[in-house]
């Protein structure tokens, strides 16, 4: 079984879209450290 998110990406935000943690949307900054933290939550899932 795959399990996919979605990303929409903007200059200064990204819309994530995570239907296999919690089918939820999720803004986080567009940056390193944002990336870094949604990695890691991603990972724990």
């Amino acid at each position: 079984m795959f399990n996919y998110i979605g990303i929409d990406v903007s200059k200064a935000t990204l819309q994530v879209y995570t239907p296999p943690i919690k089918d939820e949307n999720i803004s986080i900054e567009n940056s390193k450290k944002a990336l870094i933290s949604l990695y890691s939550k991603l990972k724990k899932s």
